[in-house]
């Protein structure tokens, strides 16, 4: 939920006026332009919208990840329950409206505080001229804007809206269900384009209409790329360097994909394992497979606690756990699984790896791409990566299972490829990222159940040991 809620914040910033002139205000001031004026209209900007970000942030998070969880994992935290709350009440209804009609309003009514008419007018006045003054305590301000749709009778307004869409589209694709649709399967698909062609639409201007009757204008739904425009105008106006660095949405993403910048997510399963390297390896007796690992060092000290011992800049050993402990016993250097495989009186060699590892060391790579199946943690954005392939026009075949608190993603390329990439992430994170590849690339990223039963028992294995040894899983590389 806390990489989720971290993600929500960074997207309602850059797809909201107030949010993109705090960015502006911000990168020009840390670059020297107008460094204190700026400075000060960074810190209002930001004052004015805290009790919106916040709130926007928690509950969103806490519908996705599911609100009884989140309450649970919120417990004893006062400050964010009562966002929670704030935020769950913002939708004052009577009967059992599904969570995505809860959510889209929820979702309208705080991106449209985020967006008043006026943000508009100031990206086009310019970061030259714009000063404190311009951002005052007026109504205009989201946390005023929020205040005023919650006292004007805006949350039980909702009802003839649910209405009118519930009788317009009663084919919606399966909201009503209690069972989680499967991504890529129609039903999925008919209620994601209701989601992002109606039901958000139909919301966004709602909350407008409530907020115009009360005086206050606001940017349309339909308006993003207008906003992306004027910002960078703005920008470029006085720093066309900075202007050159800057990534702006120029589309309102659907609402399942809202701050989901999945290469940001962190899941800390331990403290690291303390590590023990012994020159020779020695696989102890009894077990049903042996584990290999061929990393790269970097990665083996984000993830083993290694004390005073050298760490070699790439090895390859055979890994033991036992406890809070991981016994590596090192593997000559150079040395191959088969070779490896030749001494361990029959047990089955787990081949394990990292997506890092094998884009710092070619010669690694090109071994390991010699023996099948071969296991790859994706410790590198698993979204820049798979965007390469579809670019080369190779296929990437996908699955995912539930690992009880963790999903696993599980990726391969081409049909006769040996690797099998591992993601293992939040559910809601591990889902979400799966589906918005397979609907970027059709085609070329699908669906197949089946790659999970290709090598049922070293899948199991290799996912067993990440659970059990690995400190952290990220998308960020070793640093």
């Amino acid at each position: 939920m806390t990489e989720m809620h971290e993600a929500l914040h960074h997207e309602l910033q850059r797809s909201s006026g107030w949010g993109l002139l705090a960015s502006g205000a911000g990168i020009l001031a840390r670059s020297g332009f107008r460094r204190h004026a700026l400075r000060e209209v960074f810190l209002r900007l930001v004052d004015q919208s805290r009790d919106s970000h916040e709130t926007y942030a928690t509950t969103l998070s806490a519908i996705v990840t599911g609100v009884d969880a989140a309450r649970e994992l919120l417990a004893g935290n006062r400050e964010y329950l009562a966002y929670l709350d704030r935020g769950l009440a913002l939708v004052d209804v009577d009967g059992d409206w599904s969570w995505q009609f809860r959510g889209a309003a929820v979702d309208a009514v705080l991106r449209v505080c985020l967006r008043p008419a006026v943000s508009l007018d100031l990206l086009g006045r310019g970061f030259r001229q714009l000063g404190s003054g311009d951002v005052g305590d007026g109504r205009d301000s989201p946390d005023q804007r929020l205040a005023v749709f919650e006292q004007t009778g805006g949350p039980q307004s909702w009802t003839p809206l649910f209405a009118a869409l519930l009788a317009e589209f009663p084919d919606r694709g399966g909201d009503a269900s209690s069972v989680r649709l499967r991504a890529g399967s129609p039903e999925f698909e008919q209620l994601r384009q209701f989601e992002e062609e109606v039901l958000g639409p139909r919301c966004h201007a709602h909350v407008c209409e409530v907020l115009d009757r009360a005086g206050l204008a606001s940017v349309g739904s339909r308006q993003q790329s207008a906003l992306a425009t004027a910002y960078r105008d703005a920008v470029a106006e006085v720093s066309p360097e900075t202007a050159a660095l800057i990534t702006v949405a120029r589309e309102r993403l659907a609402a399942h994909e809202d701050g989901l910048e999945l290469h940001r997510q962190r899941v800390l399963l331990r403290a690291p394992l303390t590590a023990e390297l012994v020159p020779v390896a020695e696989p102890a007796g009894g077990q049903d497979h042996v584990c290999g690992l061929w990393l790269d060092g970097a990665v083996a000290k984000g993830q083993f606690a290694f004390g005073g011992q050298d760490v070699p800049e790439r090895f390859a050993a055979i890994a033991t756990v036992s406890g809070a402990a991981i016994r590596l016993g090192l593997l000559p250097d150079g040395v191959t699984p088969t070779q490896c495989q030749a001494v361990l009186a029959n047990r089955p060699l787990l081949v394990l790896t990292t997506h890092h590892t094998l884009a710092r060391h070619g010669d690694l790579l090109a071994m390991l791409h010699t023996i099948e199946p071969v296991f790859v943690v994706m410790d590198l954005p698993v979204e820049r990566h798979v965007a390469q392939w579809a670019a080369g026009g190779i296929l990437v075949r996908t699955a995912t299972r539930d690992l009880g608190d963790f999903t696993l993603l599980m990726l391969a390329v081409t049909r006769n490829h040996p690797f099998r990439f591992l993601c293992i992430g939040t559910p809601a994170g591990m889902y979400l990222l799966a589906d918005r590849l397979r609907r970027r690339y059709p085609g070329q990223v699908v669906l197949e159940p089946t790659l999970l039963d290709e090598h049922p028992a070293a899948t199991g294995y290799a996912v067993d040991f990440i659970l059990n040894a690995w400190h952290l899983l990220k998308q960020g590389g070793p640093a």
